[in-house]
């Protein structure tokens, strides 16, 4: 019978993901570790799957849950342009900017205006980096 390999254990782990989150997709530890690294510990963030439908958020880090007032539960599989964080003040154009943002190959700086779940107005700078997976290719490291 053929043993497990039982080196796993020492290879590097991803941020924790409360295991009680039933929708919590593990995202490849080497993404994850390019993204911190490049990163202010205290930058709130998301990442979004291009790839699949709605660009959908695989990952949300605790300052991006604490700044709008939901749970990581509630945050993943949204579409990554946060159409749950608008409201009435935030501009039909900033939200136009940002999906052309991430439709586009540019990275992009915008400014947006969110609504914490709560309701109290947050006035968001947002960063759409762009990296392609050849760019995130194991031994490469991404612009920061």
């Amino acid at each position: 019978m053929h043993k497990p390999h039982s080196g796993w254990h020492q290879k590097a782990q991803a941020p924790p993901i409360r295991p009680s989150c039933p929708l919590s997709l593990r995202v490849p530890t080497t993404l994850l570790s390019l993204v911190l690294s490049c990163l202010p510990a205290d930058r709130k963030f998301l990442i979004a799957n291009a790839q699949m439908e709605n660009c959908a958020i695989i990952y949300c880090n605790d300052g991006f849950c604490e700044m709008f007032g939901y749970s990581r539960v509630e945050v993943m599989q949204r579409p990554c342009t946060c159409d749950f964080l608008t409201g009435p003040d935030t501009t039909k154009s900033s939200i136009a900017q940002l999906t052309q943002a991430l439709l586009g190959s540019e990275e992009c700086k915008l400014e947006i205006l969110y609504y914490r779940k709560d309701n109290p107005i947050s006035r968001a700078g947002i960063q759409v980096p762009v990296y392609r997976p050849r760019e995130l290719s194991a031994g490469s490291t991404p612009a920061c």
